[in-house]
């Protein structure tokens, strides 16, 4: 936790002197907040006797630093949960994101986003059949993705986001595979928006 605050608190800096360099009538224009749940199942039963289904909830936050950059930090919680035998476990991945907005306008924006992770969350085969992950701490993780967001029902500042992420896991660890996220999620937005 420690090092992601300090990533951040250098990011904001580095952010602000950048803002001040270049004169950005955005920089903090805009704050904004998002929740979003992905939900990745199994429906097939392996040998009539295993089923796999994970949740994650993100929450997360970002402030504008120019009309086409975002930066904020984000927080996902997953519960991965086996059948048969039945198990469930819930696992942390913390970072930062950068935005870079293709598109942004009041009423819809399109934008790509870079991050860097921390967390327990291993996607990597150990010993198991099944190739499910297991928790094991110090995990970075690389996130690239984009996503789009439009108002909901013509309000100004509450949006639904649509998206794809993929997280590479940057540690080095045998039969590794990456961690992927569909997103379906609200965000709130206000200040100034275009």
């Amino acid at each position: 936790m420690k090092k992601i605050v300090f990533l951040w608190c250098i990011l904001v800096i580095n952010v602000a002197a950048y803002s001040q360099f270049y004169k950005s009538d955005y920089f903090l224009t805009k704050i904004e907040f998002g929740t979003s749940l992905t939900y990745i199942w199994n429906d097939e039963a392996l040998n009539d006797n295993y089923i796999y289904h994970e949740l994650t909830w993100n929450l997360n936050g970002g402030i504008s630093v120019s009309k086409y950059l975002n930066v904020g930090i984000q927080s996902m919680v997953i519960v991965a949960t086996k059948y048969l035998p039945q198990d469930t476990a819930t696992y942390n991945i913390l970072g930062g994101f950068a935005q870079f907005n293709f598109i942004n306008r009041t009423n819809f924006r399109l934008f790509g986003e870079f991050s860097l992770n921390f967390g327990d969350f291993c996607t990597a085969v150990k010993e198991n059949y099944y190739g499910e992950p297991y928790r094991r701490a110090g995990l970075k993780y690389l996130g690239y993705g984009g996503s789009a967001q439009a108002p909901i029902l013509k309000t100004k500042y509450l949006f639904l986001e649509v998206g794809f992420y993929n997280y590479i896991m940057l540690n080095k660890i045998e039969y590794k595979y990456n961690y992927t996220q569909y997103i379906i999620g609200i965000n709130y937005a206000f200040g100034k928006l275009e």
